[in-house]
């Protein structure tokens, strides 16, 4: 599943308005009900229908709206494609033809003849193209963004932009470690969890000075998860480091905001009111250009 978030406008937050990613919570929420509305299958079937899971999902391969950051800790050359898509959605203010056209960044467009899903894309040399499940059409050449078009495997495989094809060796770049994931290079920064990259014998590894108990369960120091790992060195991740889940609890990093855990998702006026990271947040479907709100969903225009 290649999941593409959408856009949202969130005129009326409640709560934290701050976000250490490269959208604001505000903005996120925006692309997101503007998928909701403008890509309303393939929302479904990347985001199962959810706006909280649409905007603070964090996907290493295809991060959500408010969880791009400048320095992941997972980086991937789909980060800056994915940039440009969302900012695109997020300025066609509920224009569901402008929306349509953000799916293409080699300047092409128009409708799919075939619309198997984002999922199905397919890399032509570095162009990764296929179409949405609404029929619009997907276009991104990673050679723009100095990726590469390859497949990536997960709980299954799919075709991405990546950071590089994998090697014979897997090596560090500074504090990242390079991950072979598939045929996909990504980076997995070792800085974030408190240690440092070393080569290895062909391979590249987190390693840490800190020994622990290897049976100790994880636990919290502030806002820090610590853990101890099988080989009995310790990994610390600052939860305050990440653009969503900032607080710590219960030896894993949790919702930002205590307002809510779940929210059914409903209008209230013009108005889609739900719960994301914790807050309790409404997007003025009317402010940000739709016709208004009906079913806990804007209505395109």
């Amino acid at each position: 599943m290649l999941r593409f978030p959408a856009v949202v406008l969130a005129l009326a937050l409640g709560g934290c308005r701050c976000s250490t990613g490269d959208f604001s919570a505000d903005e996120a929420a925006r692309v997101c009900v503007t998928l909701q509305a403008c890509s309303p299958k393939e929302f479904l079937a990347s985001w199962g229908g959810s706006l909280e899971f649409c905007t603070t999902d964090v996907s290493p391969l295809v991060p959500t709206p408010a969880t791009l950051e400048p320095s992941p800790s997972i980086a991937t050359g789909m980060d800056q494609p994915l940039r440009e898509i969302y900012r695109c959605l997020l300025d066609a203010r509920g224009d569901c033809s402008r929306a349509a056209g953000c799916w293409t960044l080699d300047g092409g467009s128009g409708e799919c003849t075939s619309v198997p899903g984002l999922s199905s894309a397919r890399c032509g040399g570095e162009l990764l193209s296929g179409c949405t499940l609404d029929g619009q059409r997907f276009r991104v050449n990673c050679a723009d963004h100095g990726a590469v078009c390859t497949a990536a495997s997960f709980f299954s495989s799919l075709n991405v932009c990546a950071v590089a094809r994998c090697g014979p060796t897997m090596g560090c770049r500074g504090s990242q470690r390079e991950v072979c994931v598939g045929d996909a290079v990504l980076l997995s920064d070792c800085a974030r969890a408190g240690q440092r990259c070393e080569f290895f014998d062909g391979g590249s590894q987190c390693v840490s000075d800190r020994t622990c108990d290897a049976g100790q369960e994880s636990h919290c120091e502030s806002s820090a998860v610590v853990f101890c790992e099988a080989n009995g060195l310790e990994s610390r991740t600052d939860c305050a480091l990440n653009p969503t889940r900032r607080r710590c609890s219960a030896g894993a990093c949790v919702e930002t905001g205590t307002q809510c855990v779940d929210l059914r998702v409903t209008c209230q006026g013009s108005a889609v009111s739900f719960c994301a990271d914790g807050f309790a947040r409404q997007v003025d479907c009317g402010g940000v250009g739709f016709a208004g709100c009906d079913a806990g969903a804007c209505v395109p225009r």
